[in-house]
C-alpha cells in the first residue's frame, strides 16, 4: 500500500475515536469544562499510544498508520489552542493555565509510560 493510504486510514480512525472520546466525556461529566476533559483525555491517550508504538521500533507502514495517522487524527493541538483562547477571552486565567500544565505534564508522562510498557 502506498504511504498516503496508511495515513488516510489511521487519520480517519483517529478522528472518529477523538469524537467518540469527546462525546463520552461529555455524557459522563455534565460540566461546562467537559469539553476540555475530552480534549485532554484524547491528547493524553494519543501520547500513550505514540510512546508505545515508537518504543517498539515499528516498520515504516506502522509508523504511518498508527503515529502519523491514528495519533495525528486522535490528538488535537488546534482544538486545545482554541479552547485556551476562548477561556482567556472570557477572562479566565487559572483554568487555562491549569489546563496547559495538565496537558503538557500528563502528555509527557503518558508518552514515557507508553514507551516503558512497550
Amino acid at each position: 500500500m502506498i504511504p498516503i493510504v496508511y495515513i488516510f486510514i489511521g487519520g480517519g480512525l483517529g478522528s472518529v475515536l477523538r469524537w467518540l472520546v469527546g462525546e463520552g466525556v461529555k455524557s459522563i461529566w455534565s460540566h461546562p469544562y467537559a469539553v476540555l476533559g475530552g480534549t485532554l483525555v484524547a491528547n493524553v491517550l494519543a501520547c500513550l499510544i505514540l510512546g508505545f508504538v515508537l518504543a517498539k521500533s515499528p516498520q515504516q507502514k506502522t509508523i504511518l498508520l498508527l503515529t502519523v495517522g491514528l495519533c495525528g487524527g486522535f490528538s488535537t493541538f488546534s482544538t486545545f489552542s482554541n479552547e485556551l483562547l476562548q477561556l482567556l477571552k472570557q477572562g479566565e486565567f487559572w483554568v487555562p493555565m491549569g489546563y496547559v500544565f495538565l496537558s503538557v505534564s500528563m502528555g509527557l508522562g503518558a508518552l514515557l509510560a507508553g514507551s516503558k510498557v512497550a
